[in-house]
């Protein structure tokens, strides 16, 4: 579990308490907008946000909640912790809480609307437990992101976890983190488990953004026309026979080779993939895997593949004549057997997706198993495998997945990297914690230090501003744009006010240019002799270009 981060401010003031020279005037009513998003708080709802709309697309971004469900974005959640794991007797090692907590949608806030030069800002201001909250909602003019800046002062208590959540609407979205050097799928998690009872939160550490939507999809017509598409995001391929033991024709027609590629293309697209045997342990139990899949990618017919014929079976007596049907008219098979299950369901606390029927399954066959995973590897180079589903094979009507939403919704972080999404898709970002148990509430270096007022360091006894930001955009996370979006907001442009002069420089210039979908995150001159631990500047005659690392940016540079 990753350590929480944050930024501190000992004495952070709270904001629109200066004299004026902020610019803030205030505004009528509790809504606010600019060019790209639009935004109302409720005052009732301890000053969450009931309405955030993306103006470009006319989308609301926010699960509307009802008298059970009160809570809106950036609700803040207050979760008692135990000092200790219940099972395994770890201190801070793991996020511990006893259950869903107190929620700040609950209470009442003053909210005010204001308004300056640059943009627009809501402003809340609540008590959660002994915590004094001051919640900013900033909208700067022309930016394509909504800003937050929570501000608490007080005690947060002993043994306490501290998240904020945003029940995004992203129906049929899967969770999506940007790793150390990848944006991959990720599982569920449960935030409001108790862990004696169920012992993994599941949250992950995301760089810097994670969000709902789509890594990889598969994707078909309906009878009627109609375009469907769900998300991938952790996969288990089921491979033909055991690799322990396995049969002769598993070598023949470079399957060995096709089954890499298609691994190969999987991890390529943010799809972990794991392979195992037919007639193995399957892949899915939270007990013994911390990355539970949410689709199986079995190879081989039920001749080829007796876990093929397994599943063939339970999902009805129509799936092995539409296999066929597909084998007879196209030589080669890509058959979608949905889930009996929701996702909702299958992904509950204490999850165990081990069973046939447990997550959705897609059949790959044909006489030459090595090109039909080739076909499906070279489809998966838009990011979409075009799939036959199997009709009448899910879960009742009401009880099914809804397609996958045309969109995906981010939430950027900065210096807390502790994230969530739950079956429902709201995310989560763990904020600060009060620990007690050994190291962090137990001073073990010479004479015992400890805040002003006597508690331990780590009882967070001081103020803190915490910040982050949603972002959204139509399609997955590469059309979004989320990988750009992270990066600028990580990164403030660093500016100063000067007067207009004459210098040697031209008004614009360039050291490098990036032209294709990637980010240029490092520029350095080719034969600085720093590297080699040599002194003096770099020479021109050491090299005459400049090296530079690049990332996939998700989407082609804007101009300018």
């Amino acid at each position: 579990m990753p350590a929480l981060g944050y930024r501190t401010w000992w004495a952070s003031p709270a904001p629109g308490t200066g004299p004026g020279p902020e610019g803030w005037e205030p505004q009528p009513g509790t809504v606010i907008e600019n060019e790209a998003f639009l935004v109302e708080a409720d005052p009732a709802r301890g000053g969450t946000l009931t309405r955030v709309v993306d103006k470009r697309t006319g989308a609301g971004l926010l699960r509307r909640g009802g008298e059970a469900d009160p809570a809106g974005g950036n609700e803040l959640l207050l979760q008692e912790e135990y000092d200790a794991h219940p099972r395994w007797g770890e201190g801070p090692w793991l996020l511990s809480p006893k259950g869903p907590g107190t929620g700040s949608g609950a209470a009442s806030a003053k909210v005010t609307a204001q308004r300056c030069p640059l943009g627009a800002r809501l402003v809340a201001e609540l008590t959660l437990g002994d915590l004094r909250v001051t919640q900013e909602t900033l909208l700067w003019d022309g930016a394509e992101r909504i800003e937050f800046r929570t501000h608490v002062d007080g005690s947060i208590g002993q043994d306490r976890l501290l998240r904020v959540r945003f029940p995004a609407d992203v129906p049929g979205g899967l969770p999506i983190y940007q790793g150390a050097t990848a944006v991959v799928g990720r599982s569920f998690g449960s935030a409001g488990a108790d862990v004696a009872e169920y012992p993994f939160t599941l949250d992950n550490p995301a760089h810097e953004w994670f969000g709902v939507g789509s890594t990889a999809r598969a994707g078909w017509r309906e009878p009627g026309g109609a375009r469907q598409e769900q998300a991938l995001g952790v996969a288990e391929v089921i491979l033909p026979a055991s690799p322990s033991a396995p049969d002769p024709a598993f070598f023949r027609n470079g399957l060995p080779g096709a089954l890499r590629d298609l691994v190969a293309a999987l991890a390529g697209q943010g799809v972990t993939a794991t392979c195992s045997g037919p007639d193995g342990p399957r892949y899915g139990s939270i007990d013994l895997d911390s990355n539970l899949p949410d689709v199986r990618i079995v190879l081989g017919g039920p001749e080829q593949n007796p876990w093929t014929a397994r599943v063939l079976e339970a999902a009805g007596p129509g799936a092995a004549g539409e296999l066929s049907r597909l084998l007879a008219a196209g030589g080669s098979a890509r058959l979608w057997i949905p889930a009996a299950q929701s996702r909702a369901a299958a992904f509950a606390p204490g999850a165990d997706v081990t069973g046939l029927r447990d997550l959705p399954v897609l059949i790959v066959a044909g006489p030459d198993l090595a090109a039909a995973a080739a076909s499906v590897t070279a489809d998966l180079a838009d990011s979409v495998i075009e799939v036959t589903a199997l009709a009448g094979a899910g879960p009742a009507p009401d009880e099914r997945d809804p397609a996958l939403a045309p969109r995906s919704v981010a939430l950027l972080n900065r210096g807390t990297p502790s994230s969530l999404v739950s079956p429902d898709g709201t995310l989560h970002i763990a904020l600060m914690r009060s620990c007690s148990a050994w190291p962090s509430g137990v001073w073990i270096d010479g004479d015992t230090r400890t805040a002003p007022d006597g508690s331990s360091f780590a009882w967070q006894h001081w103020s803190h501003t915490f910040e982050y930001a949603l972002a959204a955009g139509p399609g997955d996370w590469r059309e979004a744009g989320f990988g750009v979006a992270g990066q600028d907001y990580n990164h403030d442009l660093l500016a100063c006010e000067t007067g207009l002069h004459p210098g040697p420089h031209p008004a614009a210039a360039s050291l490098c240019a990036a032209d294709l979908p990637v980010m240029v995150s490092a520029l350095k001159p080719r034969g600085n002799p720093l590297a080699a631990g040599r002194a003096g500047p770099p020479r021109r005659a050491d090299g005459s270009r400049p090296g530079c690392a690049i990332s996939a940016a998700g989407r082609p540079p804007r101009p300018g």
